[in-house]
């Protein structure tokens, strides 16, 4: 949650939070759906922003796991499954809103980073593309003993195979980055039945 405006008391502060909710759900937008809802219910009482200046909830991600947790992690921070981790809060000041955009390239790089491209995703999803289509290539081949489907086999097998330890590393920075290195029952799960 960001840009939130809480009533505690006589005081209004701006503030944002993590938090983690285990939901069961038939699919990923059903569980986004109640996830927010909760949320929602829970704040209604204490958000004061007007329709001018409105809160922004958004997902950060969306893991399909087997059993429910009291904690889980997320980037560099353990966010609870009840309650809210709140950010440090500051004073609501009139007329004075920070620009996300004003400063050096050391902000855009925060913005950037705070965006979670999911790089080790992209990289495997690539790779694990790569071999059926070398494969359908090699069957044309097979079937029309055409040398260019041969030649085209054999490139994408190579692009897969050089691409394979790209995949395999920043799978382990992700794991290190956002479970700390916990070796959780769907990690054994990959690594005994992955391919």
């Amino acid at each position: 949650g960001q840009n939130f405006l809480i009533k505690r008391g006589s005081k209004v502060k701006r503030t944002g939070f993590y938090a983690a909710r285990s939901v069961e759900a038939n699919d990923m937008s059903a569980a986004t759906e109640i996830a927010m809802a909760s949320f929602r219910a829970d704040l209604k009482d204490i958000v004061v922003n007007d329709e001018s200046d409105p809160p922004a909830l958004k997902v950060e991600e969306i893991c399909e796991v087997y059993y429910f947790q009291d904690e889980m992690a997320l980037e560099d921070r353990v966010v609870p499954t009840k309650g809210y981790l709140w950010d440090d809060e500051k004073e609501e000041e009139s007329g004075m809103i920070e620009n996300p955009w004003h400063g050096s390239w050391l902000t855009l790089w925060e913005s950037i980073k705070e965006k979670d491209a999911h790089i080790h995703t992209m990289v495997i999803h690539f790779t694990n593309a790569l071999y059926p289509v070398a494969i359908l290539f090699m069957f044309l081949f097979l079937l029309f003993g055409s040398a260019s489907f041969h030649q085209t086999y054999f490139y994408i097998m190579v692009l897969a195979t050089l691409s394979t330890p790209i995949s395999y590393v920043t799978g382990i920075f992700d794991w290190k980055r956002r479970y700390q290195g916990a070796m959780k029952p769907i990690f054994i799960s990959k690594i005994r039945y992955g391919p």
